[in-house]
């Protein structure tokens, strides 16, 4: 009984502590898109690899310059789109 109750905790408190801020703040221009084999969705930005949703990742253009406020793990959060002053 214990060893079905402890994973299970352990798998609730993780994912309580990752949604606890502070949270990361990248920023950086949108280098790489990736689709990893299991269809998660992750973007390279300021050299971090940041996990996305489909929507997102289909949203998103390499060479834009974003700031993402993301989790612990690197699971975007927040994804501004900062504009260039110069063009």
């Amino acid at each position: 009984m214990l060893g079905r109750i402890f994973p299970t905790f352990t798998s609730w408190a993780r994912s309580a502590y990752e949604a606890l801020p502070p949270h990361r703040k990248v920023e950086g221009v949108l280098t790489s898109r990736e689709t990893s084999a299991v269809g998660k969705h992750f973007i390279t930005v300021g050299g971090h690899r940041v996990e996305v949703d489909w929507l997102t990742f289909d949203t998103l253009k390499e060479g834009e310059s974003l700031t993402v406020r993301c989790s612990r793990s690197y699971k975007a959060i927040q994804i501004e789109r900062i504009k260039n002053l110069v063009e």
